[in-house]
């Protein structure tokens, strides 16, 4: 299957969507329409060369043939002895395990195309609530993102082991926008390891993963980000999570491949009682440039934050 270019507009892209999420679709496409790319003088953009980004940098199509050959073995090494795995091929999901232990206790992990159809209610109060359309890359991602994922782990439910996703990238030359949902509801716990590789890319290939985490009550997440794209790769990622009163969450960004790779990572406190720790871990080589944003939103009282991110450079490699 052969989609249009980015130039077609998200009813034409995905007629099979349900009303709620072409009418999200059309309202975020509204808004990038109306919206101008970063200029960089604004504070959040003044290292970067948006113009790398520009969607006119990315013309060739998006073809759905699963996974490739070549990530085969990575695949099924992550996959082995975990309780819960999927990967995403050019964004699209290829591969879906779950422990049926697991599904019996109400646990899901579904592509979000499916969950939008099956899980309405669940989905709709979750995807694009906490990156919505901020810009016009954000704004496009949520008007045009295909793919992805949806994670939700009842009320009291205890996930033993990591949930392993491996994201893999090989349509060079195009504009991959992904968005995943993870929802933790009270008391469960979870760990998840996102990890992003590819080969090589002959052409220069923006790559943007959103992810939006939802951590209950006195629920706790720990949550690993591996990106080691090859050559080639523009990485414009958004790690987003809520945590609710009492809440946990743990992080650890690691960035060691892409051209380039910018980060955001924003953390809202919203219950009393939550604690975030967020760590990180980056290496640009050669000519790479990556870039790490973070904030930690304290909104309720009585909340912990800890932030610590370190890294080295070699080559020419640019890092801030």
């Amino acid at each position: 299957m052969v989609e249009p270019i980015r130039q077609s507009i998200p009813r034409d892209l995905f007629p099979q969507d349900p009303k709620w999420l072409a009418t999200l679709r059309e309202n975020a496409w509204t808004r990038a329409e109306h919206l101008t790319y970063p200029t960089g003088r604004e504070e959040a953009w003044r290292y970067t060369d948006v113009a790398r980004l520009h969607d006119d940098r990315f013309p060739a199509r998006l073809s759905v043939a699963g996974l490739p050959e070549a990530a085969h073995p990575r695949w099924e090494n992550l996959a082995d002895a975990t309780p819960a795995a999927a990967a995403l091929s050019d964004g699209a999901p290829a591969e879906i395990r779950l422990e049926p232990g697991l599904a019996r206790q109400g646990v899901r992990l579904l592509s979000l195309h499916r969950a939008a159809r099956e899980e309405p209610d669940l989905l709709q109060g979750h995807l694009g609530r906490l990156v919505g359309s901020d810009d016009v890359f954000t704004a496009r991602s949520l008007a045009l993102h295909r793919g992805g994922l949806l994670l939700y782990v009842p009320a009291g439910v205890q996930v033993e082991g990591p949930v392993r996703w491996l994201h893999w990238l090989a349509a060079a030359g195009s504009a991959v926008d992904t968005r995943s949902v993870v929802i933790l509801e009270t008391g469960a716990s979870l760990s998840l390891e996102e990890r992003f590789e590819s080969d090589d890319l002959a052409l220069p290939t923006r790559v943007q993963p959103v992810l939006e985490i939802f951590v209950g009550q006195g629920a706790s997440l720990r949550y690993q980000q591996w990106q080691t794209w090859g050559a080639g790769t523009h990485h414009l990622g958004q790690v987003r999570a809520r945590l609710a009163r009492d809440a946990r969450i743990t992080t650890l960004l690691a960035g060691f491949g892409a051209d380039f790779a910018r980060t955001e990572h924003r953390v809202t406190l919203a219950g009393e009682g939550a604690e975030a720790k967020l760590l990180g871990a980056y290496f640009p080589n050669g000519e790479q440039h990556h870039e790490l944003w973070t904030v930690q939103d304290h909104q309720a009282p009585h909340t912990a934050s800890d932030l610590l991110y370190k890294g080295a450079l070699g080559g020419a490699g640019r890092a801030l």
